[in-house]
């Protein structure tokens, strides 16, 4: 009997190990459109098609109206196991984005439910309001005792972000770094070295065109939401003999051997090449080092590379560029102002002084260098001494609420105070009624 068992137990193994007894899938590609279901309307919220850069495959508009884009758990695991499986991977999109709106958009997030982690992030920006285009990968390393959250970033300064481009960033364990391809072309990406991407938890998020965070008061909040238009954007498996998933690739660049190539170009081991006027590469035993030689500018804490464009930390007005180290701060370009009043104001989060005639219009009011505020009790806006300011339009009053409203809604005043129509307790023994702008009082405690 137990000779029976041995046999029935071996014939057993030798049918599972058997090639081609069982068989597991191995994805290779994940389409994340069709993943989030954006293949079958209807779309959710704040999604709609549009025209894409090539007719092959669906585009989709993406507003800050979208709300929660979550893949499911089947779509999350087969990220989870390509990300961690191949320690090898891609992520690419074609994007496009609004002109009025150009930071902070996010193509692709996986965070903790709670929304306390983020594991990994593909982010894209302009540069500025003239054009560029800033690609930003964050990834959570896996070190147990100290995880820390590391960016590769980097900028072209000459595209149009309003223009189709295509991104694509590779990461890759083995190598140990993270690429950045932005139209094709490898940028330089200043990183730390990548050491591995932590495991995702069972119940983290995958999201699309959005990231999950904690705000304030523990709240949850979406933020960093795409504005604008994506297509293709995929997931896929590496290899160190295939080719970058781009539009014009000719070679790999990565090779199983001590030489090393880098955009299309060879280079023997031991070799030093200029990728750049900022950046020098060596190549060691088949692995590129490139060091980033130009000075860098800092602004509160945040470095910025040679020809790089931001926002001033202490006044966002000025645009600043890095030169040779130094930071160039320039106010912005204001259209000339031709005031009847001969009077501007800056507006509260502005950054381009108007004339006064109109930020009154924007508050629904009109401009007076010398008037008096109407109100229901003093509805002719007589004053001792008259004010510059925005004033409520003729045949309006100021009410209580600091609202202009016409002064047909004025109820009665009563000792300088306005009621509104209807009966009002003024104590226990005095009760007015208001009908038509006149008050009638009623004492009841009388004897």
């Amino acid at each position: 009997m137990l000779r029976f068992c041995d046999l029935i137990l071996k014939a057993f193994l030798v049918a599972f190990f058997t090639k081609g007894a069982f068989t597991i899938d191995v994805v290779n590609e994940i389409d994340m459109f069709k993943e989030f279901g954006l293949l079958v309307k209807p779309l959710p919220q704040g999604v709609t098609s549009t025209q894409g850069q090539n007719n092959s495959s669906g585009a989709f508009r993406f507003t800050t109206q979208a709300q929660n884009l979550v893949a499911n758990q089947t779509a999350f695991n087969n990220t989870d196991t390509l990300i961690h499986d191949s320690k090898d991977f891609w992520v690419s999109a074609w994007v496009k984005l609004d002109a009025n709106d150009f930071s902070g958009n996010t193509i692709l997030s996986i965070s903790s439910a709670d929304g306390n982690d983020l594991y990994f992030k593909l982010k894209i920006s302009g540069v500025s309001d003239r054009g560029g285009l800033k690609v930003v990968v964050s990834v959570r390393q896996p070190e147990e005792d100290d995880p820390k959250r590391i960016e590769a970033s980097s900028a072209d300064h000459e595209l149009d972000y309003r223009k189709w481009n295509k991104v694509a960033v590779r990461l890759q364990e083995g190598e140990r770094v993270i690429r950045i391809y932005i139209d094709d072309m490898v940028n330089p990406a200043k990183v730390d070295m990548l050491s591995g991407i932590a495991p995702f938890p069972k119940n983290a998020q995958l999201r699309l065109a959005q990231e999950l965070s904690k705000g304030g008061e523990n709240q949850l909040t979406i933020i960093d939401k795409f504005k604008g238009d994506l297509q293709d954007v995929k997931l896929m498996r590496g290899n160190l003999n295939d080719c970058p998933p781009l539009t014009t690739c000719k070679c790999s660049d990565a090779l199983q051997q001590k030489k090393c190539v880098m955009d299309g170009l060879r280079y023997d081991d031991g070799a030093r090449w200029t990728k750049n006027n900022c950046t020098v590469c060596k190549c060691e035993s088949g692995h590129m080092t490139c060091t980033y030689t130009c000075k860098v500018c800092v602004d509160d804490g945040q470095q910025y590379l040679q020809d790089e464009t931001w926002k001033m930390s202490n006044n966002t007005c000025y645009t600043c560029r890095c030169q040779d180290g130094q930071s160039t701060c320039n106010p912005p370009s204001c259209p000339v102002t031709n005031c009847p009043s001969g009077k501007t104001v800056l507006p509260e989060g502005e950054c381009c002084e108007i004339c006064k005639e109109k930020y009154c219009e924007r508050k629904g009011k009109e401009y007076n260098s010398c008037g008096c505020e109407k109100t229901c009790v003093n509805p002719s806006g007589s004053c001792s001494s008259c004010k510059e300011g925005c004033f409520c339009k003729r045949g309006e009053i100021l009410n209580s609420r600091g609202e202009c409203e016409a002064n047909s809604n004025c109820g009665c005043i009563y000792k300088g105070k306005e009621y509104k129509s209807g009966g009002h307790h003024l104590d226990k023994c005095t009760y007015l009624y208001c009908a038509g702008k006149k008050p009638t009082l009623h004492n009841f405690c009388r004897k």
